[in-house]
Parts: C-alpha cells; sequence; structure tokens
C-alpha cells in the first residue's frame, strides 16, 4: 500500500488536467429565484478529505524466466544411467542421467590424440632449444619446432575447452566414458521420462524438467484507468480459488511498456514467495490493489454527467448561476467519484438534481 500526495497524483493525469482546468467557454445556466429547479438541486461545497482506491484484476500463475529447464543431450545416444527420480530436489551441477554416445567417445578421442600431440611437440621443442644452445642446432629447426607447439597447443586446448563444455576435465575424462547430463539449474524434477536403455535423438528435451518454484509470477492485466496507480515493488494481495480465503502476499516486480490495444490494458509482473509451493504454474488468481491518497475532491456519482466525449460536474459561479464544468473523474464505486481535475475546494456543485440543469 503506497500514499500518493494530491498533487502529485495529479502530475498523472497532466495531459487531460490541460484540457479541464480552465472553465467551460458555454454561457451559464441563470434561474430565477423561484423557478422550480431550485427544489430538485442539492448543491455541496467541495473538501479535500482522504480516500482509499481499491481495484482488482484477474492473473495466472506462471513460472519465472530461468527458473526451468527441460533436459536433453546434445548428442545421439542410449541412457545407461539415472541419477534422479520424479520429485526429486536437485541443486545446479548435480548429474541427472548418462548418455553412451558415439559422437562424444569421437570428442573424447580428440582430445587425448591433440594432447599426446602437444606433448610431442612440446618435447621436440625443448630438443631443438637445447640444441641451439649447445650451437649444435639449425634456426630454420627451431623455427618450424616452434610453429609446430603453437599449432599443436591451440588444437589441445580447443579440444580441452570442448570436453569443458560437457563437465569434464583433463584431469578425470576416461577414453570411453559415459556423457554425463548435469542439471543447469537447483529445482524439483517435475517431469521424468527417462529409462534405462532408451535411445534418445540429438537435443531432444522432453525426457527429463526441472522447475524451481521457490518464487513464482502472478501475470496480471492492469486497465488503462487504473495504470497511474501501480508502481515497482508495490504491496499486492492475492487470492487463489484453491486455498479460499488465504491472502499470498507479494510485490510489483514488472511494468509492461506497451498498451495491448485490443483490451486497453497493460500487462504487471508481481513477484511472490512461494516456499511451500502451494502456488501452481497454470493456476488463476486474484490480485487486489490499494491506494491511499490523503487528500482527495469526492462527489456523488450523479454529480458527474456524460455530456458527449466529456465528463462533467454543474459548478455554482453566483447566485442562481450554474456553469458547466469539464473534469476528469475516476470512479471510486457506483456511489462516489473522484474528481482528478477541472474543480478546486470550496467550490460549490450541484451534487444531485444536476441532469436537470443539463436538460434545461
Amino acid at each position: 500500500m503506497r500514499k500518493h500526495s494530491f498533487f502529485g497524483l495529479c502530475a498523472l493525469f497532466a495531459l487531460n488536467a490541460c484540457a479541464t482546468n480552465s472553465p467551460s467557454k458555454e454561457n451559464p445556466e441563470v434561474l430565477t429565484s423561484n423557478h422550480p429547479l431550485h427544489a430538485h438541486l442539492v448543491l455541496d461545497t467541495l473538501k479535500h478529505k482522504p480516500i482509499q482506491i481499491k481495484f482488482n484484476t484477474a492473473g495466472e500463475i506462471q513460472l519465472l524466466a530461468g527458473h526451468y529447464a527441460q533436459i536433453g543431450t546434445p548428442f545421439s545416444g542410449r541412457v545407461v544411467k539415472s541419477y534422479v527420480k520424479l520429485g526429486q530436489k536437485v541443486k545446479k551441477g548435480d548429474p541427472v542421467f548418462e548418455v553412451s554416445s558415439s559422437e562424444y567417445f569421437n570428442i573424447q578421442q580428440n582430445f587425448f590424440t591433440a594432447e599426446e600431440e602437444y606433448k610431442q611437440a612440446e618435447l621436440a621443442l625443448h630438443r631443438q632449444k637445447a640444441l641451439m644452445t649447445q650451437k649444435v642446432g639449425a634456426h630454420r629447426d627451431l623455427e618450424e619446432a616452434t610453429a609446430n607447439f603453437e599449432i599443436k597447443k591451440f588444437a589441445y586446448l580447443n579440444s580441452k575447452e570442448a570436453i569443458q563444455i560437457f563437465g569434464e576435465t583433463a584431469e578425470k575424462i576416461k577414453l570411453g566414458k559415459p556423457l554425463t547430463i548435469y542439471a543447469p539449474i537447483g529445482g524439483e524434477v517435475i517431469a521424468y521420462k527417462l529409462i534405462i536403455g532408451q535411445f534418445l535423438k540429438e537435443d531432444q528435451t522432453d525426457v527429463l524438467a526441472v522447475a524451481d518454484l521457490s518464487k513464482v509470477w502472478a501475470v496480471a492485466q492492469i486497465k488503462e484507468k487504473d495504470i497511474a496507480f501501480i508502481q515497482s515493488s508495490e504491496e499486492v494481495h492475492m487470492q487463489v480459488l484453491s486455498y479460499g480465503d488465504k491472502i499470498f502476499q507479494g510485490k510489483v516486480a514488472h511494468i509492461g511498456q506497451f498498451l495491448d490495444e485490443s483490451s486497453r490494458s497493460l500487462q504487471v509482473l508481481v513477484l511472490f514467495d512461494n516456499p511451500e509451493q502451494l502456488l501452481k504454474p497454470g493456476m488463476y488468481a486474484t490480485l487486489n490493489f490499494t491506494e491511499d491518497v490523503p487528500k482527495a475532491l469526492v462527489v456523488p456519482s450523479p454529480a458527474v454527467l456524460q455530456d458527449g466525449n466529456d465528463r462533467v460536474v454543474f459548478v455554482k459561479t453566483a447566485e442562481n448561476t450554474y456553469q458547466k464544468r469539464k473534469v476528469v473523474a475516476y470512479s471510486l464505486s457506483a456511489q462516489e467519484d473522484w474528481i482528478q481535475s477541472g474543480l478546486q475546494a470550496g467550490e460549490v456543485v450541484v451534487v444531485s438534481g444536476a441532469v436537470y440543469l443539463q436538460e434545461h
């Protein structure tokens, strides 16, 4: 819940205010002192008062970006071992299964070949340097040994990086050892279709999935008229059908930048801690927003009339004289409207019976 200053909120509606702060140019309604319309008019003097704006919207629970991973194998191969089961908790970097792959065997073989050639090139270079020290070697042989060493070193480092991509190291790698697949994120195994002996195709990712449900999004669509009241880190209360009156507390984590033209709404992401994993992706939810405005001008809803594309209020400007004034109004309920611009505290307005003046 946040508090807004009256002037701060008015600034949010500056574009509308430019069009509504000045009195209407239409002729005022002047009634005689004994006109029968007086009996239908109720007047009130505008005063500031604190209000609380409440609105809600529907939302859907979704996984956070980066908190879900489908796990597969980079090479075609046969599953030879599994380290996990459905529902098991894993940490980032934990082994999940092993695959025997001829393509991975070739990578291992290339590494050992490159490693051996690098060592031989290094020995040859040392030999040529020793010969030059003893002044029995040739510069040309040293240059060739140096060039060959650099080529073999580059090839070895490339092959070393290749095995490191798959979680192996030069010290631990063994020729013919199956490829171990590791969990890219921590979380819970939420999908498991592995079978020992099963042949997996390259990049097949429908056999294992891990998700971190410790935090989730609620994706909400905020109506255009309510966008001004949404701020980052604002507290939001949420309910889901599965848990009745239980209140979940979250905070606005992201406010979209583009309005959906068809629904006239803006996407907002609200972050919720989910330590007990009660909130499940796909659940529908109701999100409740509450805002405090310490100084607001509030009128009964019948005081605000529709006049073409404008909303208007009748203001008493002199004895028996009423001026139609364009306003920007926010509906608080079926009974009250908040006047955001167009009127000032101390002005006398028609709060009931204004429709008679409009028809007069």
